[in-house]
């Protein structure tokens, strides 16, 4: 299978592993803040985790 790039092969592994190091990064930089408006993070992540805990039980 042939991207855009000639000779780069996308096996299936090759193409997990550059989205989960997408998610990851993306993940870093959704909770460290960066990018986002500076309007008061600190009570959302408390918040948000509490949230998803009591869901996931």
């Amino acid at each position: 299978m042939r991207g855009p790039i000639q000779g780069v092969r996308r096996t299936p592994g090759a193409v997990a592993a550059a989205v989960g190091l997408g998610l990851v990064f993306g993940a870093m930089m959704h909770f460290s803040g960066f990018g986002a408006p500076d309007v008061e993070p600190a009570p959302v992540a408390p918040t948000y985790v509490g949230a998803v805990e009591s869901s996931v039980r």
